[in-house]
């Protein structure tokens, strides 16, 4: 430049410093391209080992994670593993010593019970020192020879230990000639030698494993960590596979890795190279603690490295896009430096004022898109309505993440109509429910909403009035949630605790059934000796007693089979009769309160009222509070009245019925009467309650729109359930009781 140029740069010494470097390269075009050039190239190199560097970072982590997650389902497959396995073995060793000691395993109904309590196992038998089954719990399977099959013989030296033989094809022992793929199932026999007093083999007691749980293992873990899990025998047999697939069972491969390089010399192991399949995989394998079976847990580097590509994409497009918007900048910069000189006197002091603006701007736009970028993000509907008088209801979301809560797109669920056209054929009724909200300041309902796959999600809509308005107009804020998983849990309690109920119930109802059994094999014996001696009328009589003792054990027999498959209780509640629910409570619960000593009085009315309910889940909760009563009795002298009584509450609100059971238990302490309805509060010992059996029956008789309460009164304590009274039909006569209640209700004083 110039000195004419140069002289204001004298005069505003700070301002000449400041634009000192571009005024230089400015005034020299070929320093202006060569600078570009050398940033540009920079730049390349700097962002390209960016790149890089991240890359590798994120393919190590990838490799980690697979370690990490291959060996954390390893030691969990292994633990339950180890625990089937133990439990299958304690059974056989049980029947081993009966065999031993008496001659027979034990009765059949126990051990049919114990496998009903081990799930992994399909049936139990017993071979012969020739091969021939002489005891099954599958009757189909008695006098079957397995004599043909190969590991059928007992360990080395003759010691008394478990076996896993070869996996059979078919659900217990395969024909000849067919084979696993052809079956697409089978069975894993597991075996304990029979010894004589001699220490040789006299037989052995087989346990029939179903793959199936092996399967649900692998598949448990291969669908939330993305994994594949395989069973081995210790001879490289493969057992099952988390996929379900028969490819390979039953067929040994003493070259994959685990068998090749680590066992038998090595019990756990980890490589980074393949699996058992030859898929370059990271995998890991251990023994069970029994030392029979080993898991292999694997992920292959498909798997591992797809995010990893992916986010080299991602990660590349936007360092391109960063590096090109820099060099852009750099240019733009370079050639607005000479008109920034010329304007910096100027424009400085609106630039300073604008740079302000700008920085009060971006800062409230950037806390009003994180404020809604939180809010977006809360897995809850968060809304304001406005109501006035005659006019429908203004409705506006404030946040919350729309997908999320409700399975649809916004769009979708906002549009006109949206809600309404999800909910049906079941009626919205959003109008009602605000109207409602206005006129009680408060309220909630849960309803059910269609998912784009046909199912139906659960949600909870909160709301309560925050302004009443001069004009009459109502200001209501509220959200509405996700509830599905909370309702399944709550599902999932309550069928553990009529499975609870029922092991309660085990021996009553046990003895229950063995009564019309024992009354019928008398009438048969009866009957033979009536018809050798041709007394038709006799015989006719008998036959008659066994038909009715049988109706009696068939109707418990539905009772308990209806109670233990539960009831959808997402159904919206239907007209049921009470007394129904009473007598099918009885009929479950009556052996365990006659063993007791505890007598029962119904107070029914002449004509029982019909409610609104789901019939298992109310004899569920009367199930419930029967047996604790119960058990609140137990420990009473001898001689102290043992009573419960069922009665209609005398003065129930309008269109309700209550139902009150007392009984002569004591009471409840009142430190836990004020909590008796929350999980875990009870009264029992560790070995008799969890604590969650009247938590449940408040949420059963909550979904049929009804409640229940507890309190104190006279000798001990009383519980009252009120549900909601169906509309008046024309009830059929009442019949006389069934068999299995006649016989509850004789045990009464």
């Amino acid at each position: 430049m110039d000195a004419t140029q140069d002289e204001p740069g004298r005069l505003r010494k700070p301002e000449a410093r400041r634009f000192r470097f571009f005024r230089l390269v400015a005034s020299r075009p070929w320093r202006l391209r060569t600078l570009g050039i050398l940033a540009g190239v920079m730049l390349a190199i700097g962002f390209l080992s960016l790149f890089v560097v991240l890359g590798e970072r994120e393919r190590r982590s990838a490799m980690e994670e697979a370690r990490r997650d291959v060996t954390g389902v390893l030691a969990s497959v292994v633990d339950q593993l180890t625990r089937a396995l133990e439990t299958t073995d304690i059974l056989l060793i049980e029947m081993v010593r009966g065999i031993e000691q008496r001659g027979q395993p034990w009765e059949i109904d126990r051990v049919g019970m114990r496998l009903a309590q081990l799930p992994h196992l399909r049936a139990a038998v017993v071979v012969d020192a020739r091969g021939r089954i002489v005891f099954s719990t599958e009757e189909a399977l008695l006098d079957t020879s397995l004599a043909d099959r190969g590991w059928l013989e007992a360990p080395p030296g003759g010691a008394s230990q478990l076996v896993i033989g070869s996996p059979e094809a078919g659900r217990f022992f395969g024909r000849r000639g067919v084979t696993i793929e052809q079956a697409r199932r089978w069975s894993i026999p597991l075996l304990r030698p029979i010894l004589d007093p001699n220490g040789l083999p006299g037989g052995f007691v087989i346990a029939l494993m179903n793959p199936e749980y092996l399967t649900a293992i692998g598949q448990r873990a291969s669908e939330a960590f993305k994994v594949d899990v395989r069973f081995h025998r210790l001879d490289s047999v493969l057992l099952a596979r988390s996929d379900g697939a028969v490819q390979g069972i039953g067929i040994a491969n003493p070259a994959a890795w685990l068998f090749r390089d680590f066992l038998p010399r090595l019990d756990a192991g980890l490589q980074e190279e393949e699996d058992s399949s030859g898929s370059p995989a990271t995998a890991a394998f251990g023994v069970t603690a029994t030392g029979m079976m080993v898991v292999e847990v694997s992920r292959t580097r498909e798997q591992i490295l797809r995010p990893v590509l992916r986010h080299r994409w991602e990660l590349g497009l936007g360092i391109g896009i960063l590096a090109f918007a820099t060099l852009a900048c750099l240019v733009i910069v370079i050639r607005f430096t000479r008109l920034a000189q010329a304007q910096q006197d100027a424009a400085r002091a609106a630039e300073e004022r604008h740079q302000m603006a700008a920085r009060e701007t971006a800062l409230l736009r950037s806390s009003r898109a994180e404020t809604a970028r939180l809010l977006d993000g809360v897995p809850t509907l968060m809304f304001q309505v406005e109501l006035w008088p005659g006019a429908p209801p203004r409705y506006r979301r404030i946040g919350g993440n729309v997908e999320a809560v409700t399975g649809w797109p916004a769009e979708v669920i906002e549009a006109p109509g949206g809600w309404a056209a999800l909910r049906a054929p079941d009626p919205d009724g959003f109008e009602e429910f605000m109207d409602g909200v206005a006129r009680s300041g408060r309220a909630e309902r849960e309803f059910r909403l269609r998912q784009p796959d046909g199912s139906g999600r659960w949600l909870r809509t909160v709301a309560a009035v925050t302004e009443r308005r001069a004009d009459g107009g109502v200001e209501i804020v509220g959200y509405t949630a996700d509830v599905s998983a909370e309702r399944e849990r709550a599902g999932q309690l309550a069928a553990a605790g009529r499975l609870a109920s029922l092991g309660e119930m085990a021996t009553g109802l046990a003895h229950e059934l063995r009564q019309p059994l024992t009354i019928m094999s008398l009438a048969a014996q009866n009957l033979q000796k009536a018809l050798d001696s041709g007394r038709l009328s006799a015989a006719r009589q008998r036959i008659e007693r066994i038909v009715e003792q049988s109706a009696r054990a068939g109707n418990i027999i539905e009772h308990l089979r209806r109670f233990a498959r539960g009831s959808d209780e997402a159904a919206p509640p239907e007209p049921l009769a009470l007394e129904a629910a009473v007598e099918g409570a009885m009929t479950l619960v009556g052996g365990s309160l006659r063993d007791a000593e505890v007598g029962v009085t119904l107070e029914l009315g002449a004509v029982p009222p019909m409610v609104m309910g789901h019939m298992v889940a109310l004899e569920q909760v009367l199930v419930n509070l029967l047996m604790n009563a119960c058990h609140a009795m137990e420990t009473l002298p001898p001689g102290q009245p043992r009573r419960i009584t069922i009665a209609l509450g005398e003065a129930p609100p309008q269109g309700r019925v209550e139902l009150v059971l007392r009984d002569t238990g004591g009471g409840i302490a009142p430190k836990v009467l004020a909590r008796i309805f929350e999980p875990f509060v009870t009264t029992k010992g560790v070995d008799k309650g969890t604590g969650l059996g009247l938590s449940i029956c408040h949420g059963l008789v909550k979904a049929m729109g009804g409640t229940i309460a507890a309190r104190n009164e006279g000798e001990g304590a009383v519980f009252t359930i009120t549900l909601t009274r169906a509309a008046e039909t024309v009830q059929p006569p009442r019949e006389e009781a069934r068999p299995a209640f006649q016989a509850i209700a004789g045990s009464r004083g």
